[in-house]
């Protein structure tokens, strides 16, 4: 395997990584799917299999690729001894690129018909990352003996409906309008996709309230015309880190949606539903469509 150091490649390799890389920022400079956070890694692992392409293959046009690249680039990534949670992230970069690029007109393969190893029940749960009760009463505390009502339905959101942050800010008056009249909420995350979700008597009444007290001056509701999406969700970021600081305690506000995991886990089996059934459900309610997912999201405590 070629060295992939830009100090060790020669001119013309460069030159053709360079033309690799305006194409990968030209597709992301028009994308706003997903997070700020997760936009930054994807393109960040996409210039690392732009540099694959032209150490390897002297690719000269990054959207001419076949399965055959993919799965080198993969064997690549394992050979060097990259984590399997590295790995599948830049495959999740390399999906979400071409989406974006060429639409259906390219079919990637899983990736286990790519080669990519499974990864190992350890890597997949890792430690239990849900806010505790507690934590989340001296959250919504803070939030609300700082005046900060925006956080404050933030942390309410994200704990009810399992909303992740940039998902958060998305919210429009016109999504919540819909979800009251039809007892169903419609979520865009990561990579565009959207699912639908049903929503409770505690959630209808929260987004009424967000209703009643919405000041925006467009369809966003957390978000005015004269504000960037990236970083409001960044100075959140920071407050509930700040916060969680001040009290010693480990979350962010992913936290509160793996405790969101949790709860609908809990109350699935509590209702008699199997299993798998229940582990599935998660799956979907989270936005995907994997039961092993619900893996990463559900310690050992909820799935006895």
């Amino acid at each position: 395997m070629k060295t992939f150091k830009i100090e060790d490649m020669d001119e013309k390799t460069m030159n053709i990584y360079e033309n690799l890389k305006g194409q990968v920022n030209a597709v992301f400079k028009n994308s706003h799917e997903c997070s700020f956070k997760t936009r930054e890694t994807y393109k960040e692992r996409m210039d690392m299999f732009a540099k694959f392409l032209a150490v390897e293959y002297r690719k000269q046009n990054i959207k001419k690729i076949s399965n055959e690249h993919l799965t080198h680039y993969a064997k690549y990534l394992q050979e060097v001894g990259l984590s399997t949670s590295y790995v599948t992230t830049s495959m999740s970069a390399i999906r979400y690129f071409y989406k974006k690029a060429v639409g259906e007109r390219f079919k990637i393969k899983s990736n286990k018909a790519l080669g990519v190893n499974c990864r190992a029940k350890e890597e997949r749960i890792g430690r239990n990352r849900a806010i505790n009760d507690q934590d989340y009463a001296v959250l919504l505390a803070k939030t609300r003996s700082d005046d900060l009502k925006e956080y404050e339905y933030g942390v309410k959101l994200g704990m009810i409906l399992g909303v992740r942050i940039h998902e958060f800010y998305r919210i429009r008056v016109s999504q919540i309008k819909k979800t009251l009249k039809l007892g169903l909420i419609e979520i865009k995350g990561k990579g565009g996709f959207v699912r639908t979700n049903p929503v409770g008597a505690e959630a209808k009444a929260l987004l009424i309230e967000v209703l009643k007290d919405n000041a925006s001056d467009n369809d966003r509701v957390f978000v005015m015309k004269n504000e960037k999406t990236h970083e409001k969700i960044k100075t959140f970021e920071d407050y509930i880190r700040n916060t969680r600081d001040e009290f010693g305690n480990e979350y962010t506000y992913h936290s509160l949606r793996h405790r969101y995991a949790q709860k609908l886990y809990a109350e699935l089996k509590s209702r008699g539903v199997s299993e798998y059934e229940a582990r599935m459900i998660v799956s979907r309610r989270l936005g995907h469509n994997r039961v092993d997912i619900s893996a990463t999201y559900l310690d050992e405590t909820t799935t006895e």
